[in-house]
C-alpha cells in the first residue's frame, strides 16, 4: 500500500543541480590541497590553500594542518593541489597552516607507488 502524498500549497519543482553564478565565482577563487594524514582513515582530506602559499605548495610537500574538533596541528602530505571544482559542495574547509619543507619530499612516481602500497597492504595512504 502506497503512502498518501502530503498536500502542498505550491507546485513541486525540481531545483536545478547547477550551482548559482555567485557560487561558481567563489569556487573559482578557491585553491584546494588534497592532504593525507598519518591516521587510520583511508581518505584524502581537502584544505584551502591561503594566497601566501599558492605559489609554493606542490604535491609531495609535507604540510601542517588543523585536524579534528580541537584543530590540533598535525603534519600531513600534500598529494594534489588545484583550483576548486565548481561542483564542489559548499562546505566549510580549514586552511593549510604551513609548508614544513622547502622542497617536495615526493615526486609523482613516488606518490603513485605509495598509493599502490596503501592499496596492496590495506592501510591508509598517509601511513605509508
Amino acid at each position: 500500500m502506497s503512502k498518501p502524498k502530503q498536500q502542498s500549497l505550491f507546485e513541486e519543482e525540481e531545483l536545478p543541480e547547477n550551482p548559482m553564478p555567485w557560487e561558481r565565482e567563489s569556487a573559482q577563487d578557491l585553491y584546494l590541497a588534497q592532504i593525507v594524514l598519518n591516521r587510520p582513515v583511508d581518505r584524502v582530506f581537502h584544505y584551502l590553500v591561503p594566497e601566501a602559499l599558492r605559489a609554493l605548495l606542490r604535491a609531495g610537500h609535507r604540510v601542517q594542518v588543523p585536524f579534528g574538533r580541537g584543530n590540533q596541528l598535525i603534519p600531513g602530505y600534500c598529494v594534489g593541489v588545484g583550483p576548486a571544482d565548481e561542483n564542489q559542495p559548499s562546505i566549510r574547509l580549514k586552511s593549510v597552516e604551513a609548508i614544513l619543507d622547502s622542497r617536495p619530499l615526493f615526486d609523482a612516481k613516488m606518490l603513485k607507488l605509495t598509493r599502490w602500497i596503501a592499496d596492496r597492504y590495506l592501510c591508509s595512504w598517509g601511513q605509508v
